[in-house]
C-alpha cells in the first residue's frame, strides 16, 4: 500500500524523496549531454571543414535530444505530473 506525504512517497518502510527523483533526473541530463557533446566533438574533427550543414546537423541534433527530455522532465513536473 502505498502513502504519499508532502515530499515523499512510502512503501512500506521504502520511501522515495522527490530529491532523489530530481538528482536522477539531472544525472540523466548530464550523461545524455556528455554523450551528445562527445559526439558533436567527433563529428566537427570528424569532417573536413565546417560548413553551414554541419552547424544545421549539430543545432537539429541538439532539438531531437533535448526539447523531449526537456518537455518530460522538467516541464511536466511542473504541470504536477
Amino acid at each position: 500500500m502505498a502513502v504519499l506525504a508532502a515530499d515523499r512517497l512510502h512503501f512500506g518502510i521504502f520511501f522515495v524523496t522527490l530529491s532523489l527523483v530530481k538528482t536522477s533526473v539531472i544525472l540523466r541530463f548530464v550523461i545524455i549531454g556528455l554523450l551528445w557533446a562527445a559526439l558533436v566533438v567527433q563529428l566537427v574533427i570528424g569532417s573536413e571543414r565546417f560548413t553551414p550543414y554541419t552547424a544545421f546537423v549539430i543545432v537539429a541534433s541538439g532539438i531531437i535530444v533535448f526539447v523531449p527530455l526537456y518537455k518530460k522532465y522538467v516541464k511536466g513536473d511542473q504541470n504536477g505530473k
